[in-house]
């Protein structure tokens, strides 16, 4: 397994429509020798998640199941030579009405400008794309197959939805773009930092 790229553009999957990607047109060399100034004012600016603590122990489950490295505290006169991202937790109302909280890396952030629109392009997701609009069946398609199925079988089937846990953190990424798969987050005034899986 060689593992999946952060950077460039992806390959295509072959269930979408074609489009333009101008990816190639940015500097992935810029944005990592932007390494520095991008560090040092994220952890200037980087807020505690109002469920740090939880947000670490699902970090350490992370790095517990191999999906990411364990998390260990940056000092300010650490050196740090990957791109950091913020981590910070987003919040599920389940079923039962209980709280499910998701760890979300955010690689749309960088420190070029205050608003969406000027930050993403200088990020790591604005140094991404797909060559390929995504193109999902329809709901008439599943009434037409379950049509069939009970035409041939006699008997109407049964559905399920698969929901698979962390999907993102359990592809591994490619060794040469694991230097922008950095993640930062703070807990109890402290930031950690971890990295992104390395595939072997």
């Amino acid at each position: 397994m060689t593992g999946a790229p952060l950077l460039g553009t992806l390959a295509e999957s072959g269930i979408g429509t074609p489009i333009d990607t101008d990816v190639p047109q940015r500097s992935v060399g810029a944005l990592r020798a932007g390494i520095p100034a991008s560090n040092r004012h994220l952890l200037q600016s980087l807020s505690e998640d109002k469920h740090a603590l939880q947000l670490h122990q699902l970090t350490l489950k992370d790095a517990e199941m191999g999906r990411m490295s364990t998390p260990k505290v940056v000092e300010p006169t650490d050196s740090v030579q990957h791109l950091l991202a913020p981590r910070f937790s987003a919040e599920q109302l389940k079923e039962d009405n209980s709280l499910k909280l998701r760890p979300i890396d955010h690689f749309s952030w960088s420190a070029e400008g205050r608003f969406k629109r000027t930050m993403k392009p200088c990020s790591v997701n604005g140094h991404t794309s797909a060559r390929e609009k995504l193109r999902h069946d329809s709901l008439d398609k599943l009434w037409h197959t379950m049509r069939l199925f009970v035409e041939l079988v006699g008997d109407a089937p049964g559905l399920f939805k698969v929901d698979v846990d962390s999907a993102f953190r359990r592809v591994p990424l490619q060794p040469d773009h694991q230097w922008a798969g950095g993640i930062a987050y703070k807990m109890d005034g402290k930031v950690a930092q971890l990295l992104a899986r390395l595939c072997s």
